[in-house]
């Protein structure tokens, strides 16, 4: 990964004396700004920082690999949930049965809330603990 740039910080001496007034002004604001941003960028940005959760969820699928009482997720997202993954899918039953595909998940967004309708690429009769990523947006 690229590093932040190494910025020099804003200095009213570097200026003609008519601007050094303004200049030093705005350089408090500007100057921890800048700090702060490549604060934030060098290693300090992580996946805990984003507007995401990570929750597990049991499933349980019938003979036709349909969802046997499908679950809502709690969310504790700023914004609401645009969309979810899933990131690992454990069988409960049977640890060496795993899903036929990426698990794919059908849902319905509610206030504070994802209801689960249904999951593709699951085995049929089967139960599992999916760890789902739920993405949130805080714009809209």
């Amino acid at each position: 990964m690229a590093q932040p740039p190494n910025i020099r910080r804003i200095r009213s001496e570097d200026f003609d004396k008519e601007y050094q007034g303004l200049i030093q002004k705005l350089s408090y604001a500007l100057n921890e700004f800048i700090d702060q941003t490549i604060f934030v960028l060098d290693r300090k940005v992580d996946f805990r920082n984003l507007n995401q959760q990570i929750v597990d969820i049991n499933v349980r699928t019938d003979a036709a690999g349909d969802l046997v009482s499908p679950p809502s997720i709690r969310t504790t997202l700023n914004g609401k949930v645009i969309g979810l993954y899933v990131i690992n899918a454990t069988n409960l039953l049977n640890t060496n049965i795993i899903p036929t595909a990426q698990p794919f998940i059908q849902f319905t967004i509610g206030e504070n809330s994802v209801s689960i309708l249904n999951a593709s690429g699951l085995q049929v009769s089967s139960q599992y603990r999916l760890k789902v990523l739920l993405i949130g947006d805080n714009i809209g």
